[in-house]
Parts: structure tokens; sequence; C-alpha cells
């Protein structure tokens, strides 16, 4: 065999390489094996060093058992023994929850506020909510969830995500270190924790001076009043929440917190209630503070004196001056091509639902053409743009029929008012200019589009930005205090008098 290999140079050298791998082979194998090693040392000598001598707790063991002595030492051992449980923990096991939390909130612990429910619907909610509720997770540190929207309300049961009506910017622009998480997320991270997370219930509701008096020492300040309550498991306040998987125990504190209605309006009032919701709810340990909000005004006063009421900040352009506003890219894009489509244009703003006599409805409606055809003679325009809360479609008409408290023979003098204008004039409205046409074609959305909702709020941006304005006198239209209008009359009036704009003809009038 040592011949062959002698003999033929390629076992020759085969031979040659296989000896010559053996050393480096050997090398690479301490290489590997050589650093592990000194590491296992390493960590074998620190973890003894933690460890307590279990030679001397069982000499202490036997001397005890032996001598019946040394009793002193029992504690000693006790708690060695406890030692070394939460040293074996700490390396072995690791909170999932924690990953979790990281996952949603950046941070091993998460701290939410969370308004489940709140009862005023637009225009008011957006004030409550950014002014009132933002305002107050800000001063909490707590990240605040943003509620689902629709049929202009801000409530967990809606399905539209919170920026369907409102812009996350604009929120964060105010409050630049508020953290923000979207209703879905926070729903997942409810349903993702393994240890279910705690809350503190809170139902924020108001009464009279009278009725809140139980106490007299309560009536004669200006500090709320906080009641222990029970959460309805069957329904009714449980609202939507059952869709959260929270930790429902009897643990979890329940309040109702009482404010004076009649106080509301002083400033001094919602600064003193303000404080007393703050240094009472920064030092909660809940995950959750959940809300369900009763409120029609804001808790908290005015923090900028650049905001007005309807939640505006201004803005220059070279062109004009105009202002922003707390509602989504979408909604802002339809009010602009309405403008560009319209312009210059009159709007008209009639609330005929619920009128006390619809009598009177085709006289109002006459009356109505007779102003604009004067308003023509004065002032140049070119196009007509209404926003009722009736509803502006056949199609609306016979799909909302449950939602509408209309007879037949009601319903018989909304028609004629609404043909008698349509026939004496060509009459827009959203509807006929084929706002949101992506939206509204699927069926179902079509709930949002039965007079109130994401519509109500493209009105009201319309109305702002006419010419000119104008609405429905006393006797045509259901007597009660209304915020839509509120809200025009302050934006108009600050585009006029404040900053000029030359678009802007009168500020409201009625026909």
């Amino acid at each position: 065999m040592t011949k062959i290999i002698s003999n033929n140079p390629f076992y020759l050298f085969y031979f040659t390489i296989h000896e010559l791998m053996k050393p480096f082979s050997l090398c690479l194998m301490l290489a590997f094996i050589l650093p592990n090693y000194i590491l296992f040392m390493i960590y074998d000598f620190e973890l003894q060093q933690a460890l307590p001598d279990f030679h001397q707790l069982i000499k202490e063991k036997k001397s005890i058992d032996d001598f019946g002595e040394r009793n002193d030492y029992i504690p000693n051992i006790q708690q060695n023994l406890e030692n070394l449980e939460i040293i074996i923990n700490k390396n072995t096991y690791i909170n999932p929850d924690n990953e979790i939390n990281q996952k949603y909130c950046q941070n091993s612990q998460c701290k939410f506020l969370f308004v489940y429910s709140n009862s005023e619907p637009e225009t008011k909610t957006n004030v409550q909510f950014i002014n009132t509720f933002a305002h107050l997770a800000n001063k909490l540190n707590r990240t605040l969830v943003l509620t689902n929207v629709g049929t202009s309300r801000i409530d967990s049961c809606n399905k539209f995500p919170f920026e369907f009506y409102y812009n996350i910017d604009y929120l964060k622009e105010k409050f630049p270190n508020l953290s923000l998480i979207s209703q879905d997320n926070f729903q997942f991270w409810t349903n993702e924790r393994i240890e279910k997370p705690n809350f503190h219930y809170l139902h924020l509701s108001s009464s009279s001076s009278t009725s809140s008096t139980s106490s007299s020492s309560n009536s004669s300040n200006d500090v709320p009043i906080v009641e222990d309550i029970q959460l309805d498991n069957d329904g009714g306040d449980i609202n939507c929440l059952k869709n959260f998987e929270m930790n429902y125990n009897n643990f979890n504190p329940y309040q109702k917190i009482l404010f004076r209605s009649d106080l509301l309006l002083k400033s001094s009032y919602r600064k003193n209630i303000s404080k007393f919701l703050i240094s009472n709810l920064k030092n909660s340990n809940s995950e959750i503070l959940l809300i369900k909000n009763e409120i029609n005004k804001e808790i908290f006063p005015s923090h900028n004196n650049n905001n007005n009421n309807n939640n505006t900040t201004t803005t220059t352009t070279t062109t004009t001056t105009t202002l922003s506003n707390p509602y989504s890219d979408s909604i802002n894009h339809e009010t602009w091509k309405i403008n560009v489509a319209l312009e210059p244009f009159v709007a008209i703003y009639w609330k005929m639902i619920d009128i006390n006599d619809s009598k009177i409805l085709l006289d109002c409606a006459k009356k109505l053409i007779n102003t604009l055809k004067i308003l023509k003679e004065n002032i140049h325009y070119n196009n007509i743009y209404l926003a009722t809360d009736y509803p502006v479609s056949l199609d609306f008409i016979q799909s909302s029929s449950s939602s509408y408290s209309f007879s037949y023979r009601q319903t018989r003098h909304y028609r004629r008012a609404i043909h008698l204008l349509n026939t004496t004039m060509t009459i827009n409205t959203w509807y006929s200019l084929n706002a949101f046409d992506k939206i509204i074609k699927r069926k179902e959305n079509l709930e949002e589009f039965k007079g109130k909702g994401i519509t109500n709020i493209l009105d009201k941006l319309v109305c702002t930005s006419s010419d000119y304005f104008i609405t429905a006198p006393s006797e045509c239209t259901l007597k009660s205090s209304n915020n839509f209008i509120k809200d025009i009359i302050n934006v108009r009036e600050k585009l006029y008098y404040d900053y000029d704009n030359q678009k802007i003809q009168n500020i409201i009038s009625k026909w």
C-alpha cells in the first residue's frame, strides 16, 4: 500500500494534505470551545457569588435539628431561600405583557384615557374631545385613545375611525407631547394582553344646583360630587365595551362625578374642577381611565388665548386669509371642490325637521324665493347652496322613514316646500354635487348620509365659506339653541372683521 502511494502522485498529495489538516482542525475546535468554556466559568463564578452557601445552610439546619437551638437562624434561612427563588425567576422569566406594552405604547407600562361614550353630537363634540379630554390626557401623561366616529358622534360603537371626521395632525399640533392610539390598536392591545388590564371607570355628568345639594357642604362650594356606582354589565352603561378585553372585577373603582351645570359657564368654576380632576387622577395606577361623558360644555378653561370656541386657528396666505379647522383632509377637500364649482354663491341653512307646524313650510319657501330674487338684484351671485336636515334625495327619504317621525300628511308639506324651491331656481346640495361619491356608493355607509354625520360637517364648512349666508326666520324653523349656526357666525365674524376677507359679504341674514 505504501508503494502504491509513493508511486502515485495524486495519492501522495492527498495524504500530505490530510496529515497537515489534523493540527489545523484541532486549533479550530479549540477556538470554538475555549471561549465558551471561559464564559461558562465566569457565569458560574458570578452565580455562586449571588447564591447562598448551601453547605452552611445544611449545617445550620442540622444544628437546629440536633440541638433544637439557634432559632434566630430560621428567618435567615427562609430569607435566603426566598432570595434564591427571586434570582432564578429573574434569570428565567420574562413577562410577555411587557413586550406587548412596548409594542403599543413604546413603554413597559401602558396608561390610556379612553372616552368610550360621548353624548354630545357635532359640533360640540370636537370642542369637548380636543379641549377637554386631549387636554386631560396630556396633563395626566396618558395616551389618548382616538375613539371611533359616526352619525355626528364620537362613540366606541361607531365603525369609522377618528380620522374619518377629524385631522389628527391638528390634534398633534395643539398637543405636541400627547401620545395617541387608534381605537382599533387599543382593542388589539386589550386582546393580546395575557393579564387583562384594569381600569378606573368615570361617569361625568351634571346636575342643577338644587338637585346636587344633597349635602350642605357640597352646595356651598365648587367641589364636584363623587359617587360610587355599579356598572350595568347587561347592557346600558356597558355600551360596546364587550369588544375590549379588560379585567371586569369588583376591585375596579366605579365612580360618577357630578358637576354644577349652572356654574359650567364660569371660567373660575371650570378652573377649580379641572384642578380637582387632575389632582385626583394623576396618581391613579389603573391602566385605563374609562370615561362616559354626558357634560355638554367644556370642563377645562381655555388654555390657548388664540383658540376660539370652534377650535380654529388662523393662517395667512399670499392671496387670502383663511382659518384652519379640526376636520379631516377629505372633508376639507370636498368643501374646496364645492366652493370652486359654485362661487360666488349664497348658502342657505334651513333646519326644518320637527318644526312645530309643518303646514307653514310652503309659505316659508315662498318667502325664501322672494328674498333670493331681491338679493340677486343687490349682490352678484351665480349659485345657491342649500344645507338642511331634511333628506336631500328620494332614496334617503324612503330609506329614512324609520329615522324621522313623519306621517304621510307631514311628508307632503315638506315635499311641497322642497319641490317649489327646485322648480323655481336651481338648488344645489352636497348630494346634487356628488360629494363623497366614492364613500356613499357602499351600502354599509348609507346610514352615515341620512341627514346627520359627515354631511353635516360638510354643510357647516360650505356655509362658513359662502359669499352670502342666510338662514330661516324663527317661525320657519325649530326654536332651539343651534350650535351649527353659532360656529358659522364665529368664523365668519373673524374672517370679516379681523382678517378683512373680501369674499365674505355678510355674517348672517334671515329671509
